[in-house]
């Protein structure tokens, strides 16, 4: 069975080339498709019980709430609920299902639609609709709950892009999807998929448009028309998987791609096997004859001295300058050596200033240290961390933006954040509004490669253990991918 992500990512492409000026629109459904109703359910059903005095749904679990609303009665019976408690119950969830303090608080998106949304607002000429059932009334409330979730993925929902129903009781959905889609062309749009949970509206949408390209993804999540109905050519998923969407030439191409954790000859061979230019390494002194290694973590001198598998700094050197890579040296962990370091980067013709890369602490080397570098390595990148910041964009925002422009007065020019970091995205907001670039560090598989590189920071490490694309395919292979400069346009 063909991935339904692939599925629409090939179909996208076979649409732009036909196409490559139009402005395309994939359109998507809220409730079931977006946002996982169970939520909203759990939190009504509890709201009942908390208002009422009653236990009557204590306990609820997920998966018992894997039902459409429109069972919710069958779920209550088989909880050996009284017939006169059920009305109640269902009265209370009619009445405020779309009310906007339920709409607000009990939102939940699936795992992975919000980066795929991310990945279609991120291409030329291309937009995400979003076509819902939901009345005309929750406008606001919607677009409030949907883009607080989007924040931290860089998404942004637009009112022009969200049609709702015009029914204020939201009934005759079939009717207000098609209302929707003929709103989106009417706009502009060439529209060239709808994803829908439930087969009948993705019926009802394509039977109105008989002769365009749309193609009816149906998200197999909670629906209740039966699956028979879905129109021809309908690709069925229940899982947004990036991974499947993305291939490796549609990447981001301004990311700069970084090899963590060079620090034995094994991984320095698996970084030249590999197309991606900078390595990076922490700069240590060897405890037994002083001179400059790099290794991730310290040893004691004894272990050291018997179980020695560091890599000479000037080894690694000598092989960058030989294979025409780059290198990040992280003084982080021991500022003291910059003097040292300095010293040996200096000997050695063929490397230019620019191919270097030199991370450090605010506290660890200080304005001295950060002027020095920018002075004596004009060109390179210098490089704070900056995961402090992250509470100050929600806390106090001008606060962190004071700290950047004091770092920037230092030569700093690279922000490094944790891939664990909170608020990502907020920091990454704020360092596109003070003009720098921000750093991602320690990415740690595939999946969250490709939800950083959908931020979109200027660079990424990785040590890059998990597997990749084989070029042009969706096929994986064990070696890194191109670096981006490489990477062919979309």
């Amino acid at each position: 069975m063909q991935n339904w992500m692939r599925a629409l990512a090939l179909h996208y492409e076979r649409i732009r080339a036909r196409n490559p000026q139009d402005s395309l629109l994939i359109v998507f459904d809220i409730d079931g498709t977006i946002l996982d109703t169970r939520y909203l359910l759990r939190y009504l059903l509890q709201s009942y019980d908390y208002h009422h005095n009653t236990r009557h749904c204590a306990g609820l679990t997920l998966e018992e709430l894997a039902i459409h609303e429109n069972r919710l009665h069958r779920l209550l019976q088989r909880r050996g609920i009284a017939a006169d408690q059920i009305e109640r119950i269902e009265a209370f969830y009619r009445r405020h299902r779309w009310s906007t303090k339920a709409v607000l608080e009990a939102h939940r998106p699936y795992r992975g639609v919000l980066e795929i949304i991310r990945w279609f607002q991120m291409q030329p000429r291309t937009e995400v609709g979003l076509n819902s059932g939901r009345p005309e009334g929750l406008r606001l409330a919607t677009l409030r709950s949907l883009n607080a979730l989007g924040e931290e993925y860089r998404v942004r929902f637009r009112s022009d892009l969200l049609h709702l129903n015009s029914d204020p009781a939201g009934r005759d959905i079939a009717k207000a999807k098609i209302e929707g889609i003929h709103a989106f062309r009417t706009a502009g749009y060439r529209i060239i998929a709808v994803v829908d949970n439930e087969p009948a509206n993705l019926a009802a949408v394509t039977e109105a448009n008989p002769a365009a390209e749309i193609l009816p993804l149906h998200a197999n999540t909670l629906f209740e028309s039966k699956r028979m109905l879905s129109p021809q050519g309908t690709v069925r998923g229940h899982s947004y998987d990036i991974t499947a969407l993305i291939t490796e030439r549609r990447l981001p191409q301004h990311v700069q791609f970084v090899w963590n954790g060079i620090d034995n000859e094994r991984e320095l061979q698996r970084f030249l096997a590999s197309e991606v230019h900078w390595a990076e390494c922490t700069v240590r002194r060897h405890p037994v004859d002083g001179a400059l290694h790099t290794r991730q973590t310290a040893l004691p001198s004894t272990l050291f001295a018997t179980h020695d598998h560091a890599l000479p700094l000037a080894r690694l050197l000598d092989t960058l300058r030989n294979r025409q890579r780059r290198l990040r040296l992280d003084l982080s962990t021991q500022p003291e050596l910059l003097d040292a370091t300095l010293e040996l980067l200096r000997g050695y013709d063929g490397l230019e200033q620019a191919d270097f890369w030199f991370a450090g602490t605010m506290d660890g080397l200080q304005a001295s240290g950060f002027k020095r570098l920018a002075n004596d390595f004009v060109g390179a990148i210098i490089e704070c961390r900056a995961d402090f910041l992250a509470p100050l964009t929600v806390a106090a925002p001008n606060r962190a933006r004071g700290l950047i422009a004091m770092l920037q007065d230092w030569g700093v020019n690279r922000f490094g954040v944790a891939w664990s970091a909170p608020h990502k995205s907020r920091l990454l907001d704020l360092m596109d509004r003070c003009a720098t670039d921000a750093h991602i560090i320690g990415v740690p598989n595939l999946e969250a490669f490709l939800r950083t590189s959908l931020l979109q920071p200027r660079s990424i490490s990785s040590a890059f253990d998990f597997q990749l694309w084989q070029p042009g395919s969706h096929r994986y292979r064990s070696s890194p991918i191109r670096p981006m400069s490489q990477a062919a346009p979309f």
